[in-house]
Parts: structure tokens; C-alpha cells; sequence
């Protein structure tokens, strides 16, 4: 079981918004092998299917030399037809808040 910390924050995508339930996989080694075995996990434990229809991928960033936040969230999305459209946001700020 993982605990999902994303209940209650939602993304507003073309078809949909999603409201943060469903899977989530913190990554928080970014060794290419890590990730490689992350991806791994993923389809061999079906986390998509047919009944996917976003896929949220959000990155918190930090740049001591300037101080700088970024969060940057990109979002894969599935049409009724079946055709994936893909999706970026981007938020950044100083220390003491995102704008």
C-alpha cells in the first residue's frame, strides 16, 4: 500500500479534472537504474489500463545558488477517442512561496 499525500489537489486538464486519487509512486532516487526499476514496477503491476485516463507527473525543483523553487507538473491525457494529449504547468518562486 502507498499512501496517497495527493487526495485533495487536483489538475484541470483538457478533458477532465482529476482530483488526485488513484496511484501515486514517489520517486525520490533519480538514478537511471532506479527509474528504470520504477518503470518497471509500473507495468508489472497493470497501473495503466483501460480505464487510465491521466497520467500526472509533478517535480519539485531547487536551486540553492539562486534560491529558486519550482514545482512543474506535466500531464498526459487520455481523449474518449483514444488519443493521448500531453500537458505542462509550471510554478516558481523564492523561498517563502510559489507564484
Amino acid at each position: 500500500d502507498v499512501e496517497n499525500d495527493a487526495v485533495g489537489v487536483s489538475t484541470q486538464g483538457i478533458y477532465g479534472r482529476y482530483d488526485g486519487s488513484g496511484f501515486v509512486l514517489d520517486i525520490t532516487n533519480l538514478t537511471t537504474s532506479y527509474l528504470v526499476d520504477s518503470f518497471q514496477f509500473l507495468k508489472t503491476h497493470n497501473w495503466l489500463d483501460r480505464q487510465t485516463r491521466a497520467v500526472v507527473i509533478s517535480l519539485v525543483l531547487y536551486n540553492a545558488n539562486f534560491n529558486l523553487h519550482a514545482v512543474v507538473q506535466f500531464l498526459l491525457e487520455l481523449s474518449p477517442g483514444g488519443v493521448l494529449f500531453p500537458g505542462c504547468a509550471r510554478r516558481r518562486g523564492r523561498r517563502g512561496g510559489l507564484g
